[in-house]
């Protein structure tokens, strides 16, 4: 009986579970000041995961408007994933027409889904500049609008056969449940869950997938003595 009480607790927490998770970085705008460097750089908002990613900046004088090349200053680039950690920190390079500091980054370190920021700063000997600004890294590379509906809907399809399954006493639709609830957990490991991939959304994946398998499990084990 306990057992049980504990499990229907951990559906009604992967219920809420997600609004928990779901909250949003600040946007860095970049400071004001009467002199120093402009950067423009293309604006996106969601990259593919695991992805190389190409981010180029074109950098003006604050007063005059004039082009700054690598002559003039030199600029770094910081990337940082939704954890906090600080992944990248590399001097950029001018592009063969020497119009844009640019650098390739490798997929390797967008292999988080969820938020991301990044930093880049540009100095001479006596001015400088910089631009901050965040972006999601999804599966798709696309924005995922209709993620939250289907993973609340797996989560009502799950309660909901469960709930049957206990009520009738039928093992057949218990076992189902349970391996929906694996799948669901397999889903999060790949995936992430509302936009984020981290330590914590792996532990709910596998706890779900921990708990699915126990529930198929017993379910089987009940099927096979009443046979």
């Amino acid at each position: 009986m306990k057992k049980v009480n504990f499990i229907w607790i951990f559906l009604f927490l992967s219920l809420i579970f997600p609004i928990s998770i779901n909250a949003q970085p600040p946007f860095q705008a970049p400071t004001e000041f009467e002199e120093g460097y402009i950067l423009q750089f293309p604006k996106f908002d969601f990259i593919e995961k695991d992805q190389d990613m190409r981010f180029s900046f074109h950098v003006f004088n604050l007063s005059d408007g004039l082009l700054i090349t690598a002559t003039d200053a030199s600029c770094e680039f910081h990337l940082f994933d939704n954890e906090g950690d600080h992944l990248v920190d590399q001097l950029m390079k001018m592009d063969a027409e020497e119009f844009d500091f640019e650098i390739l980054i490798a997929g390797g370190n967008f292999t988080r889904i969820g938020h991301y920021d990044y930093i880049a700063q540009c100095n001479s000997s006596r001015i400088g500049g910089f631009v901050s600004s965040p972006f999601q890294v999804t599966a798709s590379g696309l924005e995922e609008e209709n993620f939250d509906f289907f993973l609340y809907l797996i989560i009502i399809i799950i309660w909901a056969m469960l709930f049957l399954g206990f009520n009738k006493q039928d093992f057949t639709i218990i076992s189902i449940s349970g391996l929906l609830m694996m799948v669901y957990g397999l889903y999060i490991i790949l995936n992430g869950l509302d936009g984020f991939d981290n330590l914590i959304t792996q532990a709910f994946a596998g706890i779900n997938i921990g708990i699915g398998f126990y529930f198929m499990f017993r379910a089987g084990l009940e099927m096979y003595r009443d046979m």
